[in-house]
């Protein structure tokens, strides 16, 4: 998990460093929870994604889960989602709510609107992690399709998120 983690940083928790100066963001405060957040995104879109890749010829999640398992990157691209591939694709959604929880958090550290806007993307991706536990961590046998929330759901995310920042603000 440690390597994925560190490629979730390289490519996606940079990006959130990267935005704090564009909300006028104290860098230095904004820090962990903008890291947590970036990293949070990757690891769920490497769980939303699994079906595309597998497609595709790509196994993202952590070897060394899939091998403490018995799961095979041959058992993945031949899209055995037995229970011990599921348990690594719960494990790996635990982690991600885990640094959801810790960019939720870090929320305050920012001005503006820049709680509202963490805590949208915070919402959206629970939804993700959501969809994932409803069936079953089972995201290989899905066509090659991603695992997707509909409009419905992104708009429940987004009123939630406005009523969690609104009414913690008083």
């Amino acid at each position: 998990m440690a390597e994925l983690e560190e490629y979730a940083y390289q490519v996606a928790g940079t990006v959130g460093l990267m935005l704090l100066p564009l909300l006028n963001a104290n860098v230095e405060q904004s820090r962990d929870a903008a890291i947590a957040l970036g990293k949070a995104i990757q690891l769920i879109n490497i769980l939303r994604d699994a079906s595309p890749d597998v497609v595709l010829g790509r196994v993202y999640l952590p070897q060394d889960m899939l091998r403490a398992e018995g799961v095979s990157t041959e058992d993945v691209l031949q899209r055995k989602s037995s229970p011990e591939y599921r348990k690594v694709v719960a494990a790996v959604a635990d982690r991600a709510e885990a640094l959801l929880l810790e960019a939720e958090i870090g929320k305050s550290t920012l001005p503006g609107i820049g709680p509202l806007f963490v805590q949208i993307i915070v919402e959206l991706y629970r939804e993700y992690l959501v969809k994932l536990e409803q069936i079953g961590y089972d995201n290989l046998n899905l066509r090659g399709e991603r695992v997707k929330i509909n409009s419905i759901q992104k708009l429940m995310a987004s009123v939630k998120a406005a009523i969690k920042v609104f009414l913690t603000q008083r």
